[in-house]
């Protein structure tokens, strides 16, 4: 060893060698790295490393401020758009629509009545929402709502009682002071509905009120414009009418375009018309005023087989009643309106064979027989079929000109207003009344007022 040790201990340098005794030469390596890790670096084949020279380059996460907008309830998991590593930031936008709440009471204390269109498609009516409103004496709670909160229904007093009628089948939750016992006249619920409504929690309380729509059992207000219209309807569907409502009253209906209409009690004659789903009306109500709109019976000639002309059809085909009345008027009456109005079948002249003509009307307009003591120009009673009406009870003793004048809604001018029906032996012709009250005829596509008139 001591031999070992003197050889090696003059060198500077050892030579690294293969092991075949040959020297490999060295290696200075540069390595580039990109990504985080453990990476190894070793030297070419044939070479020893000398360096390694190390270029780190590991991107950095790219972070973005994130905006989100939430519209639905539930969990939401908000992640990095694509491209990015992180966030910074999110900024949450909730937008989770809430129904409208349409409770004009609140704010309004006069109201006396509130419709199942007031409140919309609302789920719920909050605490206090009709709480001291001791004018109202009519709620229609829609179907959609499924809880009612604390004094909600607090209103009415015990000289001004409030009926209650509810449209869903299910009782809603209420709660223990949702409303005040001595304050309900009734509460009218769906047909098949009064042991359910009954036994449900609270409500139970009030059994001695609630009566099924069409069970019989309903008071009614002596003032004909304080009851709902399923209260009217239910009043002379049992002969029940309270002897205080009288031909001529009038109850006010807001349409959705935005005005608001007075239907008077025109007719009581039992029988009048026969309705489709079977029985006979018991009623007959009209608008006080016309639309706003002048409308034409029919704005162009109507085709009927081989006969083209303004009367073709008559009343079954017109414009009037298959478009104004049966789809734009209608659409603008309150659910709980349509709800009672019946549908009836009509019978008219025609121009065009086969002739009268049959109709199913939900909407319809007066006769000229229906508010005059007589025939003037239309065909009712001249022609074989053709139903001669008689008066409706208002114009049964208002034969004057002046009973027969009619406004457009929100308007002192008085309005020409339209028949449904047409002339007799005339191709083109429908009658009307004039803006004096007097009877007249003229051509169809002529525009002038429409007060529609239903059944129930």
């Amino acid at each position: 060893m001591s031999k070992m040790n003197d050889y090696f201990s003059d060198c500077d340098y050892f030579p690294v060698a293969d092991l075949n005794g040959a020297e490999k030469p060295e290696q200075a390596k540069e390595v580039d790295i990109t990504t985080n890790g453990t990476q190894t670096v070793v030297p070419d084949s044939g070479y020893v490393l000398s360096s390694v020279t190390v270029n780190t380059n590991v991107p950095q996460a790219v972070t973005q401020e994130k905006s989100v907008t939430v519209t639905e309830n539930g969990s939401t998991t908000i992640t990095p758009d694509e491209g990015y590593g992180a966030m910074t930031q999110v900024n949450l936008n909730v937008a989770v629509p809430i129904p409208e709440n349409k409770l004009p009471s609140v704010i309004d204390k006069s109201l006396t009545e509130i419709t199942a269109d007031d409140l919309g498609d609302i789920t719920s009516i909050g605490l206090y929402a009709f709480y001291d409103c001791p004018n109202l004496t009519s709620i229609t709670i829609p179907a959609s709502v499924t809880a009612i909160g604390d004094h909600a229904l607090q209103c009415g007093s015990t000289t001004n009682l409030v009926t209650i009628t509810m449209l869903g089948e299910t009782p809603p939750t209420i709660q223990t002071n949702t409303m005040q016992y001595d304050n309900i006249a009734q509460i009218i619920v769906p047909t098949g509905k009064g042991d359910t409504y009954k036994a449900a929690p609270v409500w139970s309380n009030f059994a001695a009120k609630i009566v099924e729509v069409g069970g019989g059992g309903v008071t009614y207000d002596p003032v004909f414009a304080n009851n709902s219209w399923a209260q009217i309807k239910q009043a002379f569907d049992n002969d029940e009418v309270p002897e205080t409502w009288a031909i001529g009253d009038t109850k006010e209906v807001t349409l959705t375009d935005g005005y608001t209409y007075h239907i008077r009690l025109s007719d009581m004659q039992a029988g009048r018309y026969t309705k489709t789903d079977g029985g006979t009306t018991k009623a007959g109500f009209e608008f006080v005023e016309c639309l706003p709109t002048n409308y034409a019976i029919n704005p162009s000639q109507v085709t009927d087989g081989d006969v083209s002309a303004y009367a073709a059809g008559g009343w079954a085909m017109c414009y009037m009643k298959n478009t104004v009345l049966d789809q734009t008027v209608w659409n603008m009456l309150p659910a709980d309106l349509q709800a009672v109005i019946s549908e009836i079948t009509l019978n008219e002249y025609s121009y065009s064979a086969p002739s009268p003509r049959t109709s199913n009307n939900k909407l319809f307009l007066f006769a000229e027989t229906e508010v005059g003591n007589s025939r003037r120009h239309s065909a009712e009673g001249s022609q074989e079929g053709c139903v001669q009406y008689t008066p409706w009870d208002y114009y049964l003793s208002r034969q004057s000109n002046s009973d027969r004048i009619k406004y457009k809604v929100n308007q002192t001018s008085t309005n020409s207003w339209w028949l449904r029906s047409p002339v007799s032996g005339g191709s083109n012709n429908f009658c009307f009344v004039t803006k004096t009250g007097t009877f007249d005829l003229t051509i169809a596509n002529a525009t002038t007022g429409c007060a529609p008139c239903f059944a129930i």
